[in-house]
C-alpha cells in the first residue's frame, strides 16, 4: 500500500529516519496536555458548554495545525478532575506513570486475544490478576481477567454464575423449569439489570431486596425472598451484594450474605467495583469482611487507585470455571498450554 500521501509524522517508521519530526509531534501534544493540567487549578471542575462542534470531517485528512487547535478546545472544555474543587466520587486523577503506561500500551498495540498476539500483557495480566485474588482472599486457585468497566465485569460474573448454577452452557435456557432468578438489593447498580437482559433471563429475573436506612441489604428480607422464590416454583441461583454503592459508597453485610447464599446454594457474586480497593487498606479491610467468600468479584483500580480508563477487572475463586463454564475455544490460535484470554472473556 501506498503512504506517501500521508504527513510524515503520521507513524514512527521503523528505520528511525523520521524520529525528528515524531518527537517534535509528541513534544507539541505533550506541552498542551501539560500546561492544562498545570493550570487546573484556576479553572472550575465543570466547563461551561452546551454544544461542542468540529465542524464537517474532512475526508482528505485534518493538518496537524489544526489537529492542535482542536486539541486546545478539548482540554479547555472537558471536565476537570484536576482542580483542588474536584470531589472524586468515582473518577480519580490517574498518576502521570498511568498516563504513560497508556501512551506505551496503544504505542504496542498489542492484541490481548492471544499469547502469540500479546506474549508478555497476557502473562502479566493473568499474575497481576491471580495477586489481586490472593489479596482479596482467594487462594492459589483464584484468578480473573481484565473488562473494559465494570458492567462488563458483572455480566461476565454472572454469565459464569448461570452457565456453573443452571448447567445451560450448550443447551441455553428453554429447557429449564421454572425462571431462573438473581437477588440483588434495591440500592444496586443498574449494570446487573442489564447482564440479566443479555444473559436471556430478562429484567424481570432481578429479584429487589430491600435495603435499610443505611442502604445496605436486609438480610432478613434477602432469606423471605429466597424461600417465597423456591416455594414459587423459580430457580434462585445467584445473589449479588455491593461493596460500594453508587450514590452513598455503602457496603452491605457481605458475610451474613455469604452464609445466606451458601445455606440455599446460591452462587455469590460481589460488586466491589467502587469499594474493592478497600482490601488494600490495613485500617477499613475489615468493612469488606467476608468477600473472600464469594464466588466472583468485581473490582474497578480505576475508581480509587489513580490508574486511567479503562481499567476494571472480574475474579474468581476457581478461576477454572472460566474453562468449564465459559471457554469458547478459537481455531484460528495457535495451540498453547496457555489458556488464551479471548477465549475465556467476553
Amino acid at each position: 500500500m501506498n503512504i506517501d500521501f500521508l504527513p510524515n509524522d503520521s507513524f514512527i517508521e521503523p528505520n528511525g529516519q523520521n524520529i525528528d519530526e515524531v518527537k517534535s509531534l509528541i513534544r507539541k501534544v505533550m506541552d498542551l496536555v501539560i500546561e492544562n493540567s498545570a493550570n487546573s487549578e484556576q479553572r472550575p471542575s465543570l466547563a461551561q458548554i452546551e454544544n461542542f462542534n468540529f465542524g464537517e470531517f474532512s475526508m482528505e485528512g485534518t493538518p496537524t495545525e489544526v489537529i492542535l487547535l482542536q486539541l486546545q478546545e478539548i482540554l479547555r472544555n472537558s471536565m476537570n478532575p484536576l482542580t483542588p474543587n474536584y470531589i472524586g466520587h468515582m473518577d480519580s486523577i490517574p498518576t502521570l506513570i498511568s498516563c504513560l503506561g497508556e501512551f506505551v500500551t496503544t504505542a504496542i498495540n498489542n492484541n490481548m486475544l492471544s499469547l502469540e498476539m500479546s506474549p508478555v500483557f497476557s502473562q502479566m495480566e493473568v499474575q497481576v490478576l491471580q495477586k489481586i485474588a490472593h489479596i482479596s482472599g482467594f487462594n492459589e486457585k483464584g484468578g480473573g481477567v481484565m473488562t473494559s468497566g465494570g458492567s462488563l465485569a458483572n455480566l461476565q460474573a454472572l454469565a459464569v454464575a448461570r452457565n456453573h448454577k443452571l448447567k445451560v452452557k450448550e443447551a441455553g435456557l428453554t429447557g429449564l423449569i421454572g425462571q431462573p432468578v438473581i437477588l440483588v438489593s434495591e440500592a444496586s447498580h443498574t449494570s446487573l439489570h442489564k447482564a440479566a437482559m443479555l444473559l436471556g433471563l430478562g429484567t424481570s429475573s432481578v429479584i429487589s431486596v430491600k435495603s435499610n436506612r443505611n442502604s445496605q441489604m436486609d438480610i432478613s428480607d434477602l432469606e423471605k425472598k429466597i424461600i417465597k422464590l423456591f416455594e414459587d416454583g423459580k430457580k434462585p441461583f445467584a445473589v449479588v451484594a455491593t461493596a460500594g454503592t453508587t450514590v452513598t459508597g455503602s457496603i452491605d453485610p457481605i458475610l451474613s450474605i455469604a452464609e445466606t447464599a451458601k445455606k440455599y446454594g446460591l452462587w455469590l457474586h460481589v460488586d466491589a467495583a467502587y469499594g474493592g480497593a478497600l482490601v488494600f487498606s490495613e485500617r477499613y479491610r475489615q468493612l469488606l469482611s467476608g468477600i473472600e467468600w464469594a464466588d466472583s468479584i468485581t473490582f474497578n483500580p480505576q475508581k480509587w487507585m489513580y490508574v486511567a480508563k479503562t481499567c476494571a477487572m472480574v475474579l474468581f475463586k476457581n478461576r477454572e470455571m472460566l474453562e468449564t463454564d465459559f471457554q469458547i475455544s478459537a481455531p484460528y490460535m495457535n495451540e498453547t498450554n496457555f489458556i488464551n484470554l479471548g477465549e475465556v472473556s467476553v
